[in-house]
Parts: structure tokens; C-alpha cells; sequence
């Protein structure tokens, strides 16, 4: 993610998006908590036909996002399967994408 400044979590800057951190930023504003794996369905449902991200790809930007403080991040426990992560845009992350679009 570029920065144009230094920033903290707490303490946001204008931040430049890639289109596919702003594409899952939009997913998640849209379905609310998602896993990487949900997100994957989902873009492949949707968008799949003209923006296709490779599985590690969306796997990779989840955690900057976290880190920028974009997104939260909740341990969900499954049975019989391993536990997920499920992602929610913080609304700095919504103040992002908004200012993406824009």
C-alpha cells in the first residue's frame, strides 16, 4: 500500500489504493465479514469474467489491510474444519475506498 506520508493506525493519511485493495475493500463494505475464501466466491460470481485475483493474491493484501488499520480481523472457530478469518472494513477503511472512488 503507498503512503504519502507516515502514518499510524490511529492516525490516518491520505492513502493510495491499489485497485485490488480497494476491490475488497468494496466487497467487504458491500457483504459485511468475509473470509478470504468468501471473497474469492464472491468475485468469482460477480466480476469474475473481467478481474480474476489469484486466491494468494487476495490472501495477501487482507493482512496489509488489517495492518493499515483498513480492516479488522475475527478468529471464527468451525467445526470439523480449520478455524477462518473473517474481515470487516473499519471506517478509515470505508473513508478510503470512498476517497478512491472519488
Amino acid at each position: 500500500m503507498r503512503t504519502s506520508t507516515k502514518r499510524t493506525k490511529t492516525e490516518r493519511t491520505t492513502t493510495r489504493l491499489t485497485a485490488t485493495e480497494a476491490a475488497l475493500l468494496g466487497l467487504l463494505a458491500l457483504r459485511g465479514g468475509q473470509s478470504g475464501y468468501d471473497l474469492k466466491k464472491a468475485v468469482d460470481a460477480s466480476v469474475g469474467y473481467f478481474w480474476k485475483p489469484a486466491k494468494t493474491q487476495i490472501y495477501a493484501v487482507l493482512p496489509r489491510l488489517v495492518a493499515a488499520g483498513l480492516a479488522t480481523r475475527r478468529a471464527v472457530a468451525q467445526h470439523d474444519r480449520p478455524d477462518k478469518s473473517v474481515h470487516r472494513p473499519t471506517a478509515a477503511g470505508r473513508a478510503a475506498l470512498t476517497e478512491w472512488l472519488e
